[in-house]
């Protein structure tokens, strides 16, 4: 009996017997195999296909990702703002409210998406404390002159357009089709498959480069043709221009973010370069 316990100890070390072995350290921050997996399934739901499909790539962006939200987390206890259980279930009510859902439902939705609910949680409490650690440290020292909110105004301000659209989706249409479509748009009302959609000022650039292209040519109350994008059929009434000028408060509002999000990069990259990070 002793001899077998000895063997089976030596199981134990080598991680054969392990329930959940270790995966990395951050610090004094412990994150184990099954841990990992969760984070990654989670991150994998935002980041390119291209570089998902890129094992070291993908694998890299999800310890990297691990690191950042352990140092703030540790960084959020000692500012007295830890993660909480009560902090999770307000954020859940708030997500659940605006999408119009019980938290019941949107945490149902999350399961079925692979998504661990901790991990959810904690990915938006981390964005919430950091940016307010960010603001609370380094706001008193923002500082801008006159030819920078210029420079920002003259950046920010550009052409913009009011359509109304309608869309079929398909691409290759019938002369019966584009008939439809241009009544649909004149009617204003959607018919069959022809979909109608009143689009307010939008920056002419929000659209794509393609379809932007073509609204450009247009004036004041004219069509475009039918817009075959991403296997849809698209037809524009442009109801207006208009070339918007920026006002001091966007610039100032915009130049002020800019910096908060330069301490932002810089605290993670400080807190990053001073870690302790282990890969197992």
């Amino acid at each position: 009996m002793k001899k077998l316990s000895i063997v089976l100890m030596g199981f134990v070390s080598l991680g054969l017997f392990a329930a959940d072995a270790t995966y990395m350290r951050v610090n004094d921050a412990v994150v184990s195999e099954k841990e990992y997996k969760q984070y990654a399934e989670f991150v994998g739901h935002f980041i390119p296909p291209e570089r998902k499909n890129d094992t070291a790539a993908f694998k890299q962006e999800v310890e990297n990702y691990i690191t950042e939200l352990l140092l703030v987390k540790n960084a959020a206890k000692l500012a007295g703002k830890e993660f909480t259980k009560d902090k999770a279930k307000l954020l859940f009510e708030f997500q659940a409210k605006q999408a119009g859902v019980s938290v019941a439902q949107l945490e149902e939705n999350l399961k079925k998406e692979g998504i661990d609910l901790q991990v959810y949680a904690d990915h938006h409490l981390s964005g919430e404390v950091l940016g307010a650690m960010i603001y609370e440290n380094y706001h008193s020292a923002f500082s801008i002159d006159k030819a920078q909110v210029e420079a920002k105004k003259k950046a920010l301000s550009h052409d913009q357009i009011e359509v109304s659209a309608v869309v079929i989706h398909e691409a290759v249409l019938t002369k019966e089709e584009k008939a439809l479509m241009k009544q649909v748009l004149k009617s204003e009302k959607a018919e069959g498959k022809v979909e109608f959609s009143q689009i307010g000022w939008q920056p002419l650039n929000a659209f794509a480069p393609a379809i932007a292209e073509q609204l450009k040519k247009l004036g004041k109350g004219q069509d475009s043709e039918v817009i075959a994008y991403e296997g849809r059929s698209i037809l524009f009434h442009v109801k207006d221009k208009r070339y918007y000028v920026a006002t001091d408060a966007e610039a100032k509002n915009v130049l002020f973010d800019e910096f908060l999000a330069e301490k932002r990069v810089k605290w993670l990259a400080d807190k990053k370069k001073a870690a302790r990070v282990v890969i197992y």
